[in-house]
């Protein structure tokens, strides 16, 4: 049975791993992970799915995780090729369930070579091909109904065992029902009328899968399970924007919150959102305004205004009088007096002390000693005008002074009047005056209790506030100078300081022409503006407290957007292009030289094409004529079931995990020519794989047995009829009416006559007929096998005239045929017996006698002619 596959072997340049290793060099990072892991492991894990997704995302720019990636394959290693093609057959099929009309207790076996069913139209054996179509590979999986005519019958769903066989183990029974799939038997074809029909007029996937091109089918799976796990993504963050319904009341935030769109800047709705200290008191000031506009007369209204632009002008004044003393101008006057006054104790340093000083007294010209000198000067004036004089007692340890230090002491009081130190002094004080009048300059410009802050925050509190931080910049800029002068810390500030002339004129003209509204008795105008802002106010306190969320919902918009463009990338276009790709290089030529090859061995020699592409990550195969036209549209139904079949042979012979193949009523509508072509080309191929024919057709039994026997294949038949009661479905195994291999001697006769010398009463009358029966049989072969040597065949329309020159004629032989052709019909119950037999029963020893005497005829009509 495991004899070498008759297929050709694939001519390629270079292997499919070669390829696909090429190929995943070229792709974008997931896409070759993809690849890498479907060639390496043949399915990726949801692990690897995710490993795969999260490449795509951050390929794609969707994601923003920064969690190390799974490592990307530099290569793409081949795996070993893993098609089956371990020894297998279909040994039997048993225990039918809701099968057409078979019985339960219906049973049949599979030889390992050929095996034919024959039955009658309607006899039962199409229920058994349909239990192998619906569990074998089939492109036609028929339904399989009950027996229609049990009406009160339950309905049970359709079941059968499947007995199968791996190489020489034992049996193993595959439970065949409704949606239950066993790959095992996929490794058998099935070939039937329906299936003839798409293999011609139909575009359908390849029966088989060439080493490698499952990774084609993996990678599909792969990308459509990314595109579901994007789409899920992209569900969970599309959702109805609802941050609108907390506005209360219209404004340009809700106009923008309404837009929120991909295009929204979320930088500009963060600005928006900026609500604080400020924002909260000018709300309280707007509240204040809104009860003052609805609870005070026009009248009163304006006069706080004009009062207002008053207080404005005033404020104005005192404003633009404060930065000249801080101003650019004035720094360089500090500076000026700060230089002078360095330049001055330098001078009084160099003049001053080059009598006084000591080697031994490291603290002459200090602070302390300076101190200490001043004190004993008014002392000495104190005790005497012209102290010190030669001989007066010294100040501190009483003794009288002589003529040095006398000397001494009175170049320590000039010390004190030298010019350079009164003019470094003067200095020192003129510096010491200026840091106190800019210590003491008050700018405070509205002070906190004061009338005017009290009267302008009710009008114009927005103003306040400016000038509030003109004087906090006047304080800092005054604080910087004073710094300056007195530790010479920092560096005095740079550039001139502006009063808000800018602010004072706008709110002044807001002033103005509120005075005018309320001329016009218009309060409604001033109350919309006051409240408008108020709204705006509000609902940049509500985005404050909502920012997050509306930009996390902007962002989700924006991904959405970009994962819809994206998505376009998650085709399986270029898995199918790669696929045909490939197919053509390293399958197609050799599909199309079998199929010439299948068509000339049946005789159906035409212009058929094989065609081939990729969709979805599957070959598509389809035959076509010239000009495009489908062979069902112009083929005789006897040309198109010889394509279909050899289109079915070509299929199964590339396909190197096939095992077997079934085949229902293979040769209808076919001539005896073609069906003898057909039933050679079944035999070859028994002897390589298991091949099931069902069959009607009796020439057809009789030219698969013949041929058969002429290769030497193992044959098994049997014979599906109807029953007694007519039901079809009953099996006799090892039986078919065309079974003259069993007839060629009288050794089925003999069977019969043994039976019937153990048995009694009508069983034994029944196996002496039953004996008689296949005795004749034998009679009708030994005719044609040993009389004629076989120049005419049973079911055969050829003649073999060579085989007349054994044929060994005696009319001897001829007549003994004759003469027991007429006894061992009087055995039979359906002739009518002799007047010598009548009322007689046919006996064992009647056969034996008869049996005997076909046996010696025979061994005289086997003579050949010398």
């Amino acid at each position: 049975m495991q004899e070498a596959a008759i297929s050709r072997p694939l001519a390629k340049t270079v292997s499919i791993w070669e390829a696909l290793d090429t190929w995943g060099k070229s792709l974008p990072g997931w896409q070759k992970f993809m690849v890498a892991y479907a060639v390496r492991d043949g399915k990726l894990s949801d692990e690897r799915i995710g490993e795969a997704y999260a490449i795509y995302l951050r390929g794609a720019l969707l994601s923003t995780d920064t969690a190390p990636l799974a490592a990307i394959p530099d290569s793409i290693t081949g795996r070993p090729d893993s098609t089956d093609s371990s020894p297998l057959v279909i040994a039997g099929i048993k225990n039918p369930v809701s099968i057409n009309a078979i019985p339960g207790t219906a049973e049949l076996h599979f030889g390992n070579g050929l095996t034919i069913i024959y039955g009658h139209n309607g006899a039962g054996k199409s229920g058994f091909a349909r239990i192998l179509s619906a569990a074998c590979f089939s492109r036609s999986r028929p339904k399989i109904h009950p027996n229609v005519y049990n009406t009160k019958a339950e309905v049970i769903p359709a079941s059968a065992d499947i007995m199968i066989r791996r190489g020489q183990g034992q049996d193993e029974t595959l439970s065949a029902t409704h949606g239950t799939e066993h790959p095992v038997l996929r490794r058998v074809s099935v070939f039937d009328s329906a299936i003839a029909t798409v293999h011609l007029a139909q575009e359908t996937p390849l029966g088989f899968q060439p080493a490698g091109f499952d990774v084609f089918d993996e990678v599909v799976r792969v990308i459509e399970a990314i595109s579901k796990r994007l789409d899920d993504d992209i569900a969970k963050r599309r959702s109805a924007n609802k941050f609108v319904n907390i506005f209360i009341g219209e404004s340009a935030i809700k106009t923008e919150i309404s837009n929120l769109s991909k295009d929204t800047d979320a930088a500009a709705l963060r600005k928006l959102a900026v609500y604080g200290e400020t924002e909260a008191q000018r709300l309280a000031e707007i509240d204040t305004q809104i009860a003052e506009l609805k609870s005070k007369s026009p009248a009163d209204l304006i006069k706080q205004r004009e009062d207002a632009k008053k207080d404005i002008d005033d404020l104005k004044k005192r404003a633009a009088g404060l930065p000249h003393e801080l101003g650019d101008d004035a720094c360089n006057a500090y500076e000026g007096q700060v230089i002078a006054l360095k330049l001055k104790i330098a001078a009084a340093m160099a003049a001053s002390l080059g009598g006084v000083g000591s080697a031994d007294l490291k603290k002459t010209g200090s602070n302390t000693w300076e101190t200490f000198a001043k004190s004993a000067r008014q002392l000495g004036r104190e005790e005497k005008e012209f102290y010190p004089q030669i001989g007066d007692p010294c100040l501190l340890c009483h003794r009288p002074l002589d003529e040095p230090s006398a000397s001494l002491i009175k170049r320590f009081w000039s010390f004190f009047d030298d010019e350079a130190r009164v003019a470094a002094e003067k200095a020192n004080a003129a510096l010491n005056a200026t840091v106190e009048r800019l210590k003491k300059s008050d700018l405070l410009l509205l002070p906190a209790e004061g009338r005017m802050r009290a009267d302008l925050v009710k009008v114009v509190p927005a103003l306040v506030r400016t000038m509030d931080e003109f004087a906090a910049q006047l304080a800092t800029r005054r604080d910087q100078i004073v710094a300056y002068l007195e530790r010479r810390i920092e560096s005095l500030p740079e550039g001139d300081i502006a009063a808000p002339d800018a602010a004072i004129a706008a709110c002044r003209q807001t002033l103005d022409d509120e005075i005018k509204h309320l001329n016009e008795n218009s309060v409604d105008a001033a109350l919309s503006v006051r409240q408008a802002e108020h709204i705006l106010l509000r609902h940049r306190q509500v985005l404050s407290q909502n920012i997050e969320d509306v930009c996390a919902y902007v962002d989700s918009q924006q991904w959405i957007d970009k994962a819809a463009t994206t998505k376009r990338s998650l085709t399986t276009r270029f898995v199918t292009e790669k696929q045909k790709d490939l197919f053509q290089t390293l399958i197609e030529g050799n599909y199309k030289d079998r199929l010439k090859q299948e068509c000339s061995d049946l005789d159906a020699v035409l212009p058929i094409e094989f065609k081939a592409r990729g969709s979805a990550g599957k070959t598509m195969r389809g035959l076509q004529m010239q000009a495009g036209h489908k062979p069902n549209e112009i083929l005789s139904e006897g040309e198109q079931r010889a394509v279909a079949l050899a289109d079915f042979l070509t299929e199964v012979n590339l396909n190197p995990s096939s095992a077997g193949i079934v085949l229902d009523d293979p040769v209808t509508s076919l001539d005896h020519r073609r069906k003898r072509k057909i039933a050679e080309r079944l035999a070859r191929e028994a002897k390589v794989r298991q091949v099931i024919v069902f069959t009607h057709d009796l020439v057809f039994l009789s030219k698969l047995m013949d041929v058969a026997k002429e290769n030497n294949v193992e044959l098994s038949t049997h014979w599906v009829d109807r029953g007694g009661d007519n039901a079809p479905g009953h099996v006799k195994l090892d039986d078919c009416p065309a079974g003259s291999d069993a007839y060629k001697t009288p050794q089925r006769a003999k069977e019969s006559l043994a039976k019937a010398r153990k048995a009694i009463g009508q069983t034994r009358v029944d196996n002496v007929r039953a004996g008689a029966s296949a005795l004749r049989q034998t009679l009708e072969e030994i005719i044609i096998r040993d009389v004629f040597k076989g120049a005419v065949k049973r079911w055969d329309e050829q003649v073999k005239i060579g085989n007349l020159r054994d044929i060994a004629w005696t009319n001897e032989v001829a007549d003994e045929i004759c003469l027991l052709q007429d006894d061992i019909s009087r055995l039979i119950d359906a002739h009518s017996t002799s007047d010598e037999f009548g009322g007689g029963m046919p006996e064992p020893d009647d056969l034996e006698k008869l049996i005997a005497r076909v046996d010696a005829m025979q061994i005289e009509a086997k003579k050949k002619r010398k």
